[in-house]
């Protein structure tokens, strides 16, 4: 605890009128998402931190006052792959334990070269795009400062990125003629032509997108972090957010950005082909640091999968500068990583598809860290840190090693969820003092064999009140936009590039649509969008899986589609009262709704 007092002692101070004079770096090795509200930097280790220009991770509003000091994806596990010891540990804390590239077969790391070591950033209006406000926060200056080179170079390394996005080393596109290569094509005038009539890259139709490829074979770095030595995982992060997306009238998601991390077990060259990781569990770090160092408080919401930050006081001088009253910061847990359930019946999604036989886990515990808890941070460099990591993660305190010792609430009570009361009402167990705070949103277990892959999406969300107890409300209603968004696959309507030949407005993405109404007593309405030309069915099912009706079975080209359901099944018959399935399929991509039919 104290070396990070340390060092935010030194570097935490409000950067706002900071300039840079380097260019940016054609092979990237930091990048910042600052399309929104946000404003967050990422090195191509993965380590969500500062830079020596920009002394903080994440600034909320973006660019103008301190949110997090810095945030990052760590695991524990025990590992069977006959070497000692199996206990071990790895990921992104206030130090890196991982190194940029992906890993071959065998447990060998990518070559490095000039585009291993690279961090991927692109916008979809690059070119078009005014960029001033891009270049000031990536380069720390106010935007009257922004010079034209600052502003060409952001639009140089975003046309380089969109030429050179790692489809081969696994980063997301849109795969216009469904063949998996990735040929991106451009316009006379060098704009770049979009999905569906063209490759590009991105994902979620997202506004922005950060990829990038890391791993843990480099020993020196797995053993500074926690003593652990390597396991081989490699780990694909996928950052993404909004700048505007209307949902039922409504501007959301400009306080949001969504985190993918993708991890696959691959194995060091040591690792036999039975290898396996037990008890995996994964834990967002954040260490929030919301407006001036050291007067937050931290809480989780049990309900939303959530944790976060907020302000112990109404008056904050970072905000004070720009007459605003504190905001508050959350991460939430919006898809959990899969775990084998033996009813086949449960459904996961995994890769925006359903997966049967697994669920998504939640939030499984939450802990809190604060200013002059010195048992609380597991030692850096050394094992005693990975076996204190584990057991927070497991919930239990870090120090003594053995035996453990749980954490309890105020009345005696052991719990796995710290401070899960709500400070806009008052009411439960609540953060007491103000100090610098930091929390772990914990989910697992689950085992991986290698070869195996599992994910784990996290929403950063802020929100900004008229007091810092609104600015809670503020940030928990972020969070079940989020919620809502992931819930339904993030299948939302985004602006499509117009077909010149047709002028005819085609869907970016493959929807399936609740139907309209639902519950309903006569008929029903489906409509359903095709991103490019598929054989579709779509069919209603009912709780057995038995086809009900038949709706389509054809050829159908890219465009918007609706169906009047009249209720009735293939022989004719009306349907009787109860739940039945929509279910699409079209090439690779599959969706199932629920029906209500009341008689």
């Amino acid at each position: 605890m104290k070396y990070k007092l340390l060092i935010k002692a030194i570097f935490l101070v409000h950067f706002t009128g900071l300039t840079q004079t380097h260019a940016q770096s054609s092979a990237n090795h930091n990048t910042q998402m600052n399309i929104n509200n946000f404003a967050l930097r990422i090195h191509n280790d993965g380590l969500v931190s500062s830079t020596n220009n920009i002394p903080i991770a994440v600034t909320f509003p973006a660019g103008k006052v301190d949110a997090v000091y810095t945030d990052g994806l760590i695991w524990g596990g025990i590992v069977h792959d006959g070497q000692e010891p199996r206990i071990r540990a790895g990921g992104t804390y206030y130090e890196s334990g991982m190194q940029p590239r992906r890993i071959f077969s065998g447990g060998v790391a990518e070559p490095v070269d000039s585009t291993s070591q690279t961090i991927w950033r692109i916008r979809r209006d690059w070119l078009e795009a005014d960029l001033r406000r891009d270049a000031s926060l990536f380069y720390g200056t106010t935007e009257d400062s922004v010079t034209a080179k600052q502003i060409e170079q952001i639009r140089a390394q975003y046309r380089t990125d969109w030429r050179a996005w790692p489809v081969e080393k696994g980063a997301p596109f849109y795969d216009a003629n469904g063949d998996g290569i990735y040929t991106p094509r451009f316009n006379p005038d060098g704009s770049p032509v979009l999905f569906p009539i063209a490759d590009e890259p991105g994902l979620a139709a997202a506004d922005q997108v950060i990829w990038l490829v890391i791993n843990d074979l480099d020993s020196t770095k797995t053993t500074a972090l926690f003593g652990s030595p390597p396991i081989g995982i490699e780990m694909q992060m996928t950052f993404w957010a909004y700048n505007y997306l209307n949902l039922y009238g409504t501007a959301q998601l400009k306080n949001t950005i969504f985190k993918r991390y993708r991890l696959i077990y691959k194995g060091t060259a040591a690792t036999p082909g039975n290898a396996q990781i037990d008890s995996l569990h994964l834990a967002n770090y954040t260490d929030v640091n919301i407006g001036s160092f050291g007067d937050d408080m931290a809480g989780c919401d049990t309900t939303l999968d959530l944790g976060f930050g907020y302000n112990g006081s109404e008056i904050d001088a970072q905000f004070l500068l720009i007459q605003q009253s504190p905001t508050a910061i959350g991460n939430t847990i919006v898809q959990g990583p899969l775990q084998k359930k033996a009813q086949q019946s449960s459904a996961a999604i995994f890769n925006f598809q359903p997966r049967n036989g697994y669920i998504n886990l939640p939030m499984t515990a939450f802990r809190v860290d604060w200013a002059g808890d010195d048992t609380s941070h597991p030692n850096m460099g050394q094992y005693d840190g990975t076996l204190q990591l584990w057991n927070i993660l497991r919930s239990f305190r870090a120090r003594p090693i053995s035996p453990l010792i749980p954490r309890y609430d105020p009345e005696g009570n052991i719990v796995k969820f710290i401070f899960p009361g709500d400070p806009v009402t008052g009411s439960g167990w609540l953060s007491y003092h103000p100090s610098s705070h930091s929390f772990w949103l914990i989910t697992g277990p689950f085992n991986m064999a290698l070869g195996d892959t599992n994910e784990v999406i996290i929403a950063m969300v802020g929100g900004h009140g008229s007091s810092r107890l609104a600015s809670v409300s503020a940030m928990k209603l972020e969070a079940k936009w989020a919620r809502f968004v992931a819930k339904h696959n993030f299948a939302l309507e985004f602006e499509s590039e117009i077909n010149e030949e047709t002028a005819t407005e085609l869907p970016r993405n493959f929807i399936l649509y609740q139907n309209r109404p639902n519950p309903f007593t006569e008929s029903t309405t489906i409509e359903y969008d095709i991103a490019v030309a598929k054989h579709v069915k779509i069919g209603i099912i009912n709780i057995y899986g038995q086809e009900v009706k038949q709706l389509v079975n054809a050829e159908q080209p890219a465009g918007h589609y609706s169906i009047l359901w009249d209720g009735r099944t293939n022989s004719g018959q009306t349907i009787a009262t109860g739940i039945n399935l929509c279910q699409i399929q079209a090439g690779g991509f599959s969706e199932t709704k629920k029906m209500l039919v009341v008689r």
